[in-house]
């Protein structure tokens, strides 16, 4: 790192889901490793009856623009990610995006909650790391 601080447990953590999810940004764009346009569609059977299905059935007829608004979602918080970057914003959209997927997608496949937790956490610590770093709670000073 370019400040000379070392790397520690939140920064793996962060490098890892910044890897994740560039890598699952890109495999949003090859139906042959995931084909997100399937999963969309049968999300949108699962809500149907619910308050979801207005918001899944939008999103089912939108497929392409709904692929590629996840995709580069993705991709981007994943590279900010990687490269300790626009981490805040970052963050930020990766926690409603992943909080949209699992409310969504829970009808139709509950493994959700596990897969997209694990990244809520992250992105939860990246921010109480950078909230410390803007108002100088430094690791000697927190009670």
């Amino acid at each position: 790192m370019a400040t000379g601080r070392r790397y520690d447990w939140v920064d793996y953590a962060r490098l890892a889901s910044g890897a994740l999810c560039l890598a699952a940004g890109i495999a949003k764009a090859f139906p042959r490793i995931e084909d997100v346009a399937e999963t969309l569609r049968q999300m949108a059977e699962a809500n149907e009856g619910t308050a979801l299905a207005p918001l899944s059935n939008l999103i089912a007829d939108n497929l392409t623009a709904a692929v590629w608004l996840v995709a580069i979602a993705l991709a981007a918080s994943g590279l900010a990610f990687l490269f300790n970057r626009f981490v805040v914003p970052a963050a930020l959209g990766q926690l409603v995006m992943f909080s949209l997927f699992m409310t969504l997608l829970f009808r139709f496949q509950p493994a959700i909650i596990a897969i997209d937790l694990p990244f809520i956490a992250v992105d939860l610590l990246v921010l109480q790391r950078a909230f410390q770093r803007r108002h100088g709670l430094g690791s000697a000073q927190k009670c």
